[in-house]
């Protein structure tokens, strides 16, 4: 197999060699902003980092996380809250997120939270969390 490298001023070029290189490029994982409002579900990618925009003071809303593909990619999901005139929620939004596997269950309940999870071919493990 031959060696490819893409760079962003010369794309792609072949020589020599195996494997696939970038060069000066960076690779960004998929990224989602999702607005949820009182009484909403939704589901999410089970890759790349989703921004949760909760919209409700006092709300209640869902999140639905399906199985991972391969065993190793990463979840993060974090909230921010605005109410409908862009201004800060101050009373809370509860929204939980479950996760297949072993159906965990994760309850947002303050601003700027987030959780990150791996994963492991059966479960969603927490990496990390402020919830």
């Amino acid at each position: 197999m031959p060696k490819f490298t893409y760079s962003a001023s010369k794309g792609i070029e072949q020589e020599s060699g195996s494997g696939f290189f970038v060069n000066g490029a960076p690779l960004i994982e998929h990224q989602a902003t999702i607005t949820v409002a009182n009484s909403d579900s939704e589901d999410i990618n089970d890759y790349g980092t989703t921004l949760i925009t909760l919209t409700d003071d006092g709300g209640t809303s869902a999140l639905a996380l399906a199985e991972g593909t391969y065993i190793g990619p990463r979840v993060i999901v974090a909230t921010h809250s605005v109410d409908a005139a862009g201004d800060a929620i101050t009373t809370g939004h509860t929204c939980t997120l479950t996760a297949a596997g072993t159906n965990q269950t994760y309850a947002f309940v303050a601003v700027s939270k987030y959780v990150e999870l791996c994963w492991s071919g059966a479960d969603w493990i927490p990496v990390k969390n402020t919830i």
